[in-house]
């Protein structure tokens, strides 16, 4: 009967059946963890041992999605159901068994899941991008820098003016930006219009 002391070992196991994917310890968990990885596509699974508190009798495999910016992104959904992102398996099962597994039961999920991920992120970049274009251009054209920190990806807030009249500008895309005065006058509001265009 197999049997496997720690994740890694069932992860080099598989890896040896899973084409282009190795294996590399984990021991930052207390349980132990292992990766499965494919070096060529990036395509990336964790391996642990799970089951009841005193007997961790299966092995969890799940797929590692791309993140934004270390943000998890979350995958629409394939056909109307979530995604499968992990299973589990018996730990008695052998490497070329845990492997047809992955094939067949995670693999299609995982790639569609990941193809997804990877295009919203794809997306989210070049909308970040736009909207930092934006920002700048404006900065350039009103005479005020860039904020070195935001706290949020999805807008740039610029200041202009240290003292009554100033304004504060909201950019949160290459094509929307807020405006709020504080008793900016005419010719300031003018001078911002014209900076957007």
């Amino acid at each position: 009967m197999t049997t496997y002391d720690k994740p890694i070992d069932a992860a080099r196991a598989i890896a040896a059946h899973l084409e282009g994917f190795t294996a590399t310890a984990d021991d930052s968990f207390v349980s132990g963890q292992a990766t499965l990885q494919n070096d060529e596509d990036g395509r990336e699974f964790m391996v642990t041992f799970t089951g009841n508190y005193t007997v961790k009798d299966r092995i969890k495999i799940y797929g590692v999605l791309p993140r934004h910016d270390h943000r998890y992104v979350a995958p629409h959904k394939i056909d109307g159901r979530e995604p499968v992102s992990e299973i589990t398996v018996a730990r008695t099962k052998t490497g070329e068994q845990i492997a047809r597994d992955i094939t067949r039961r995670l693999m299609p999920d995982y790639i569609a899941a990941r193809a997804d991920v990877t295009e919203q992120i794809r997306q989210r970049q070049a909308a970040n991008d736009g909207m930092r274009a934006l920002a700048e251009q404006m900065c350039q054209q009103l005479g005020t820098t860039m904020p070195k920190h935001q706290p949020t990806d999805t807008e740039i807030t610029l200041w202009a003016g240290s003292d009554l009249p100033f304004y504060k500008i909201t950019v949160s895309s290459a094509d929307h930006v807020r405006f709020e005065h504080f008793g900016c006058t005419a010719e300031q509001a003018a001078r911002i219009i014209r900076s957007v265009r």
